[in-house]
């Protein structure tokens, strides 16, 4: 019997987390991913959306700490690995970025477009932001979980080599 052959490509680790889109759907992505202790940047055109997604995500935060989900430490250690700002350059270190922008093709196209500008060349990042462009629509799956706190989506981008 012959062995499997052994994998040559070295796994992604991602520590830095990206998310365009401040409403309840990038809150609740960022609130996931800074209490499993991801690196978390959240980027809106809006100021003031920015601060309603850190409200809603300190609210939602205090009650999982209320019902003995979370430790109040752990939910301070969350929300400071939470960072917000108005520019796409702030993803530009990001492992992983996840669009969450509003249901407006035209406003997905435009987030992926200026995603493409900042993504490091050669990365699978910049081969599906092509993909994406190319295709003229957003490829992935979205997965929805509901529970009585949180909303939260997960874009899961289906990249295949040739």
């Amino acid at each position: 019997m012959t062995e499997p052959a052994k994998a040559t490509k070295t796994p992604i680790v991602i520590s830095k987390v990206g998310i365009i889109g401040a409403g309840q759907m990038g809150s609740g992505i960022a609130h996931v991913c800074a209490l499993a202790g991801f690196d978390v940047v959240i980027s809106d055109i809006s100021e003031e959306q920015l601060k309603k997604s850190i409200g809603a995500i300190e609210k939602n935060m205090a009650r999982q700490v209320n019902k003995g989900f979370v430790s109040e430490s752990d939910k301070n250690a969350a929300l400071g690995r939470i960072k917000t700002g108005t520019g796409y350059s702030l993803l530009g270190d990001r492992d992983l970025v996840v669009e969450a922008v509003i249901e407006n093709p035209e406003l997905k196209v435009d987030a992926f477009k200026r995603l493409d500008a900042i993504v490091r060349s050669g990365d699978a990042g910049a081969a599906l932001n092509q993909a994406i462009l190319t295709e003229g629509r957003p490829l992935g799956d979205a997965f929805f979980g509901v529970d009585n706190t949180l909303l939260s989506r997960a874009l899961t981008a289906k990249v295949f080599a040739r």
